[in-house]
């Protein structure tokens, strides 16, 4: 039987190696990193550096309890910041007694001339694997006499919920979208649905979210 000599071999490993030589050098892809948790978890910091600086803007007082859950019945510590001037509410932050240093759940209001809330702001996790927050919400409050609307954000800008109450000339309101359910972008997609209403404009102005009001401000 033939064998194979051993310059042969050494010719086809060269050959080989050439050709791998010369081939396009592709870069290596690294597995892209977890955004989301990354800016959900930003939110939290800016959320609570907002509500820092309202809470020394101003003078205010405090509440504060103990809660948790029929598992964990001392799990968090809870603060409530009430404005001084007008005792509107600043901010509720919960902390874990176990790590005193770890949020457990924060909220933060913004309010206009009338002391109505305009914005508000929340994040919570869950009892264990906090890699990140397990619910962001960004809300907004639209006010037209006697409607209160209000749409619901995630903090990557995802509109989840809107909902308006109240009355429109001697109408009873009563506009409900989840998008849990695909309501929204449903109603999105239909040019002639319930967004073109007279009653939904009424509440929220139209279909168009400005995105800007959605960004923690820089106060």
């Amino acid at each position: 039987m033939p064998t194979i000599s051993q310059k042969t071999i050494l010719a086809i490993f060269c050959i080989f190696i050439s050709l791998h030589a010369s081939a396009e050098i592709r870069p290596v892809q690294l597995k892209p990193i977890n955004t989301v948790a990354l800016k959900w978890n930003k939110f939290v910091d800016d959320l609570l550096n907002l509500s820092n600086h309202l809470t020394s803007r101003q003078p205010h007082y405090e509440k504060t309890r103990s809660g948790g859950y029929s598992n964990k019945p001392n799990f968090y510590s809870e603060t409530k910041f009430f404005n001084k001037q007008n005792n509107t509410l600043t901010s509720i932050l919960q902390w874990e007694n176990r790590q005193p240093e770890s949020i457990h759940s924060i909220q933060v209001f913004l309010y206009d001339d009338q002391h109505r809330v305009t914005k508000d702001f929340s994040a919570s996790y869950l009892t264990t694997h906090r890699n990140a927050p397990v619910q962001t919400l960004i809300t907004l409050h639209y006010y037209n006499k006697d409607l209160h609307g209000f749409r619901v954000f995630d903090a990557s800008h995802e509109r989840i919920y809107e909902v308006c109450r109240g009355q429109l000339n001697g109408k009873h309101i009563n506009i409900d979208l989840d998008d849990n359910y695909g309501e929204i972008a449903e109603a999105l997609d239909d040019e002639q649905g319930i967004m073109n209403s007279a009653e939904y404009k009424a509440c929220f102005g139209g279909r168009d979210v400005d995105m800007k009001k959605l960004h923690i401000p820089r106060l």
